[in-house]
């Protein structure tokens, strides 16, 4: 008797409560991320002006701790929240150049597979 059992693994998920932030310029802005799934890996954050290709702003290992960032970026931050996969992106001052859209993405740490979402 030979069985075969197929088990899927659960893709990476991102989510976001607030689609849109404003603020005035001068305050504090702060874009959240919510990761869920078996193989979540690293978290990365993209800025995306209209008329305008993707800019890399950083990436954060999947674990919290230190981020790598694009030189242009510096003055952005990226936390993770310790009792959840919370990531977030925060713009301490913020400029009128700093509307645009930012994505977070995930890379499934066992495939190919990509999840991204517009923030």
């Amino acid at each position: 008797f030979l069985s075969l059992v197929h088990s899927a693994a659960e893709a990476v998920n991102l989510q976001q409560e607030q689609l849109t932030v404003t603020k005035p310029s001068g305050k504090s802005g702060v874009i959240e991320c919510k990761a869920t799934g078996l193989n979540i890996g690293n978290i990365y954050w993209y800025q995306q002006r209209d008329g305008e290709a993707l800019k890399w702003i950083l990436f954060m290992h999947k674990g919290g701790g230190k981020s790598t960032k694009d030189p242009a970026f510096e003055d952005y931050q990226a936390e993770k929240a310790e009792s959840s996969d919370t990531f977030t992106l925060t713009i301490p001052t913020l400029k009128t150049d700093h509307e645009a859209t930012y994505y977070c993405a995930s890379f499934d740490n066992h495939s190919d597979n990509c999840s991204s979402l517009p923030v």
